[in-house]
């Protein structure tokens, strides 16, 4: 009843051991066979472990030479980085935006022009008034600034220096192309806006300097290059291409650099006194001669 009380047979279990261990060679052998590729053996782990360290090597490789070039990129000359030619002190207030222009000349169906105004914005152009003038005073504010010597460090020996003081004189050439556009647009009023030197000559210098003022913007304007596309559309009542006023272009946000400039604007009553003592000098040095 009980017959695992039973003696054991050692013979028979050596011998039942003996053929237990071929069937389990063969049994771990056939699992050998049948098992998928990298599993038959530590080699296939290995191997695929292998794999995913080069594999982790490779990326770590691209995604630090990747951050090098972008942060490189970052650093180079460009119109949003600031070119070597730029002022330098000033690079910190280069940012892009995106601007919509606007002041295009449209058409009424009764084929008369007219020039798009938004009355919400300050206007820069229209008949003579008080308010274009302050208009254009503000915007033309910071045009002369000093730097002091650690903003003037790569500009030392290129621009003038106050005497007396670690002042350099300097600007941003953007105020000069807007002064001369409003000089430009001053000489299309000579009734409104009279010459301030009558002397000999000065009706002669009005005219070189007005001639200057369109060359400069010539060349300001050829050497921005905006790429941006200019964009037509048809108008049947005139019966030709119109170009679209309202296009959008990448500009650099002028009113940071403005701020920038405002910050740095020269003391006006400064400059006059220290004009006018250079004057009086020099009136006496040639009266003394």
């Amino acid at each position: 009843m009980f017959e695992f009380w039973k003696p054991r047979n050692f013979e028979y279990d050596q011998i039942r051991g003996h053929n237990d261990d071929e069937e389990s060679v063969k049994t771990h052998s056939n699992r050998k066979l049948n098992a998928p590729p990298g599993v038959r053996s530590g080699e296939g782990f290995r191997a695929r472990e292998l794999v995913w360290i080069v594999a982790t090597c490779i990326l770590a490789v691209y995604s630090v030479t990747l951050s090098y070039k972008l942060w490189s990129r970052s650093k180079q000359p460009s119109f949003e980085n600031g070119f070597i030619t730029d002022l330098q002190a000033a690079k910190s207030s280069i940012h892009l935006i995106d601007r919509q222009f606007s002041g295009g000349l449209m058409i009424h169906q009764n084929g008369s022009w007219y020039r798009e105004i938004d009355e919400a914005k300050l206007q820069y152009v229209g008949e003579p008034r008080k308010e274009l003038d302050d208009a254009w005073n503000e915007l033309l504010a910071g045009m002369n600034i000093d730097l002091s010597a650690n903003e003037a460090e790569d500009m030392r020996d290129k621009t003038w220096k106050w005497p007396e003081t670690e002042l350099y004189f300097t600007g941003v050439n953007v105020f000069h192309g807007l002064h001369c556009l409003n000089m430009v647009r001053k000489a299309l009023s000579p009734e409104y806006y009279v010459w301030p030197h009558q002397s000999s000559g000065a009706e002669a210098f009005a005219k070189m300097h007005i001639e200057h003022c369109i060359d400069f913007i010539r060349q300001s304007l050829q050497c921005s290059a905006d790429m941006s596309p200019m964009l037509w559309f048809w108008s049947p009542d005139h019966n030709n291409p119109i170009l679209k006023p309202d296009t959008t272009h990448t500009c650099r946000d002028w009113d940071a650099i403005h701020e920038w400039a405002k910050e740095r604007e020269i003391d006006p009553e400064a400059k006059k006194q220290f004009l006018g003592k250079a004057s009086n000098e020099k009136d006496a040095h040639v009266e003394g001669r």
